[in-house]
């Protein structure tokens, strides 16, 4: 069995791509930082179709609302917000689409004087809601819902809509909103759910033979059935790539836009000394485990005024797959990416606590040191990619990964960069050489 030390690796920030948007939950909002620039979220949603449905015949009007509930919030909580809405009126989002988070606005809403549909804006503070809100609570999750009025001529054609066919006829009728906010750079929202209320009254007859009124409300609910955008616009993000550069020991990754950390390791340079260890033998890495330091997941390290925690689970995966993986749904192995967990270890001589990524590279290495081609690159480049990771039970009672998806809340990690000379990147590896084989 032999060991080594892989130095030599080299980091750097890289911007990240925009990412595919399947949220289960919205960011909505606008945050200024002092050290990432400004960001927005607003959404673009469909709502799914009331299938068979009816008004009672006598319905008559009385409003039209729509309604959103927040769990939590990032940034001030009292800094206000003003919320507002458009209905859709251009290209209808087809369910199977596929979306990035920069898609354009224009393409699903003009936005001009007909398509801003509500009566009044709702105005907040995060942490309290409106006059109007209502707190609601599960037992285990607590949410603060906001409503806010359509317009009567918008409410009217809402009501106007009776019948109520299949989803793709109920979007050609009814495309969706845009819901996005005009005023505050104080706040991000995470929006939990969001429906339309339509408000409205009937009258049927008694025993008596008199008539009654009766009050109700149908809700139509923007769920997973229908296409739903969560969309990002990060306006600063090249001045603010230029500045973070100028801290060469620090680099960064932020969800769900922004900014990945590149990795480059010296494959030839792991070759060449594995190789000769062996004396020509064929190599298996039993163990490499490249670790990467967490900077700011203590509070006393973090960006206090750009509202972000480190992400709890990162990918590191090749560059030249990130679009097969993450566009394409293609399936990628061990040797392709590898995912890591927050860990944490307590220093023996300060007693603080320290946190890290430790990625296990030894399937990688194992594939590349076997390669008979000999025409791989001499560096490979890999990035990190904040996740979210979900398991599923197999009927042996065995934990296996269901899905791997890019993570779609605020997030900021900064970690320990390359250039940092008393703990530089390393890769810690364990091989062995068996029989004689040609390589």
């Amino acid at each position: 069995m032999l060991s080594d030390t892989i130095r030599n690796i080299r980091s750097s920030i890289s911007l990240a791509p925009p990412i595919l948007t399947s949220p289960d939950s919205f960011l909505l909002g606008e945050l200024a930082t002092a050290n990432l620039g400004l960001v927005k979220a607003d959404i673009l949603t469909q709502f799914a179709a009331p299938e068979g449905f009816q008004y009672p015949d006598s319905s008559e009007l009385d409003s039209v609302c729509i309604y959103m509930s927040y769990s939590y919030y990032v940034g001030d909580g009292k800094s206000p917000l003003r919320i507002t809405a458009y209905v859709l009126d251009g290209e209808v989002m087809e369910y199977q689409g596929k979306y990035l988070c920069t898609e354009p606005v224009s393409r699903f809403c003009s936005m001009d004087d007909s398509t801003h549909v509500t009566a009044q804006d709702a105005i907040l503070e995060a942490a309290i809601g409106t006059g109007d809100s209502i707190t609601r609570s599960d037992g285990s999750t607590t949410s603060i819902r906001v409503r806010m009025r359509l317009n009567d001529n918008y409410a009217r054609k809402i009501f106007a809509i009776k019948k109520f066919g299949s989803q793709q006829d109920f979007n050609k009728l009814f495309k969706g909103l845009y819901i996005t906010t005009n005023f505050g750079t104080g706040t991000m929202l995470y929006v939990v759910d969001i429906a339309i209320g339509i408000h409205y009254h009937y009258y049927y007859r008694t025993e008596t033979g008199t008539y009654a009124r009766q009050r109700d409300t149908k809700y139509w609910y923007a769920n997973d059935e229908v296409r739903r955008i969560n969309r990002y616009d990060y306006h600063d993000i090249v001045a603010v790539d230029a500045a973070l550069r100028q801290d060469s020991f620090v680099n960064y990754i932020t969800s769900p836009l922004g900014f990945y950390t590149r990795l480059t390791i010296p494959m030839k340079e792991i070759r060449e000394q594995v190789l000769e260890r062996v004396g020509g033998k064929r190599p298996y890495v039993n163990l490499a485990n490249l670790r990467i330091d967490i900077l700011n997941h203590d509070s006393e390290k973090t960006f206090a005024e750009d509202w972000g925690a480190p992400a709890p689970t990162m990918l590191l995966i090749k560059e030249d797959a990130f679009d097969r993986f993450f566009y394409e749904d293609a399936v990628v192995s061990d040797t392709c990416a590898m995912y890591s967990e927050t860990y944490q270890e307590t220093d023996s001589v300060t007693a603080l606590k320290r946190y890290y990524y430790k990625f296990s590279m030894a399937s990688l290495l194992t594939q590349y040191l076997r390669d008979t081609v000999g025409n791989l690159a001499d560096t490979l480049q890999m990035l990190m990619v904040p996740v979210d990771i979900k398991t599923a039970q197999t009927s042996s009672n065995t934990s296996i990964i269901s899905s791997i998806t890019q993570k779609q809340t605020w997030t900021i990690t900064s970690v320990r960069s390359s250039v940092a000379s008393d703990e530089p990147l390393d890769i810690e590896i364990v091989y062995s050489g068996f029989s004689n084989v040609s390589l």
